[in-house]
């Protein structure tokens, strides 16, 4: 059959009205109805993993068939009200099928299914194509009654509505196996923050910060079951990124500001991703988005480094945790997070003592869009003390530009995180490098003794980063006017 020119314009247009039904869910209704039952196994296949899960110690919760009115009314209005909060910030609506035909409401199907591993609430997704039924269910045995709601409930029934906005998302829909750094920490940070303003959860601790090693890479991939938490918790990740856009910050502190601003998600989720999801793919993903966003406007190499420059505070400053356990927390070898209770004295940076007109090296490996610390104390000088102004430089020498350019250096109340490229190629020879290498190089004025500094390795180009062993040579001149003196003379 021939078309037309005219037909195949309406044919594209009617193409791209379809797509957009299928990519972009109405909010023609905020309202919920709990169904005490589940739905068609079906419709469902995989239902089916909960009946081969069943054991016979669990008979006794399978008698339990629903939950009270009062309860399910209560969970209701929850969810209307986090429904208003996400469709007022722009987000699609979800994807959840089988809407009542009287009221428009989307179901919650409550029944009850295996604890072991299983969240209190869950989004069941239609994966790449797969017809199968979109749904959120609540575990009956778990959820409380009486005026005693399991308060888990509020915010697992959040994060599992946002999983239903993502799956409006082709970038979602299509891709089955993203990272659960930016599926899961997303949904996270926001069942969190819903769970705080609606239900009124004092959130505190590691569950609200996103506690989380960020010595190892930034990304986790899909269902990875060494780094469960590690996605989970990238929500302190996204939570920066709000809280860049709603206070403006250049200046890297980590005190509480305003509310975070989440509306970018809107804007981040409309940017698929194609083919093969892998690392590379989905770091340059959010590089791309980060730099087209009118509030933010850099990449991913500068946020994060100003991120986890201000992270490696949060806790202390805000929580009044221990500030050693912390780091342990980001970047230890073997502590958990869920350890910030328990004191360590120990700390986990790396550690440089100067006294003037001296420098120390020590040796740090990165792998990809990875960070570490360094902790720089001045010999003599009373700890935690106002002391005379005090300037350091810190050096990393190499022979190859793009991985010298990666490696970003910050610290709390400073702006500057890029260090300062100087090629022994240059106009004005440095002469008496230790090396005779290329170097980058950072200035600071030390505020407290000892100081922390965090160093992370991102390219600007995320996907192009690689990992990292290399030397920082930290020098305390003796006096300021050799400060911008070379490595070789500056400690001499």
């Amino acid at each position: 059959m021939s078309v037309t020119k005219t037909n195949f314009v309406f044919l594209l247009l009617i193409a791209s009205l379809f797509t957009k039904t299928l990519y972009a869910e109405d909010w023609t209704s905020t309202q919920f109805k709990f169904i005490q039952h589940q739905p068609s196994s079906v419709q469902n296949p995989d239902i089916v993993d909960h009946i081969i899960e069943l054991h016979l110690s669990d008979l006794t919760d399978r008698l339990l068939t629903g939950i009270d009115e009062g309860t399910a009314h209560t969970l209701e209005t929850y969810l209307e009200q986090v429904a208003e909060q996400y469709r007022a910030q722009g987000f699609e609506g979800p994807a959840i099928d089988g809407r009542i035909a009287e009221t428009g409401a989307y179901p919650i199907y409550v029944y009850d299914y295996p604890d072991k591993g299983a969240p209190t609430a869950k989004y069941y997704m239609r994966c790449e194509d797969l017809k199968t039924r979109r749904f959120i269910a609540v575990d009956a045995s778990r959820v409380g009654g009486g005026g005693a709601i399991n308060t888990k409930v509020y915010e697992d029934l959040a994060h599992e509505l946002f999983h239903a906005i993502q799956g409006s998302y082709e970038l979602f829909d299509k891709n089955c196996h993203l990272g659960d750094w930016i599926a899961e920490g997303t949904a996270e940070v926001m069942g969190i923050e819903m769970a705080k303003k609606y239900a009124s959860l004092a959130v505190v601790g590691l569950v609200r910060w996103g506690g989380r090693s960020y010595s190892r890479p930034l990304r986790v991939g899909d269902d990875d079951p060494d780094r469960k938490d590690d996605g989970y918790w990238s929500s302190s990740l996204w939570r920066y990124i709000g809280e860049y856009i709603s206070n403006g910050r250049s200046v890297i502190g980590s005190e509480e500001g305003k509310d975070p601003d989440y509306r970018y998600f809107a804007q981040f989720f409309n940017e698929n991703i194609t083919g093969k999801i892998n690392e590379n793919k989905e770091l340059d993903w959010l590089d791309k988005s980060l730099r087209s966003h009118t509030k933010i406007g850099v990449g991913l190499n500068n946020i994060y480094s100003r991120f986890i420059t201000t992270f490696s505070h949060y806790v202390p400053d805000r929580f009044g945790n221990e500030a050693n356990t912390w780091r342990n927390c980001l970047y230890g070898e073997d502590v958990k997070c869920r350890d910030l209770n328990s004191n360590i004295a120990s700390e986990v940076c790396n550690t440089v003592t100067l006294q003037k007109g001296s420098s120390q090296q020590v040796e740090l490996s990165l792998s990809k869009a990875a960070s570490n610390c360094v902790e720089v104390s001045i010999s003599g000088a009373v700890k935690n003390d106002s002391f005379p102004v005090t300037q350091v430089r810190l050096y990393v020498e190499g022979n190859d530009k793009k991985q010298l350019e990666s490696l970003w250096i910050g610290t709390k109340h400073e702006d500057k995180i890029q260090g300062k490229f100087e090629s022994k190629e240059g106009e004005s020879p440095v002469h008496n490098r230790i090396h005779g290498d290329d170097f980058v190089s950072w200035v600071y004025t030390l505020s407290t003794n000892p100081q922390i500094f965090t160093v992370s390795n991102i390219a600007s180009k995320p996907s192009e980063t690689n990992t990292q062993k290399f030397t920082i040579i930290a020098a305390y001149p003796h006096s300021e006017a050799d400060i911008n003196e070379p490595p070789g003379n500056a400690g001499n």
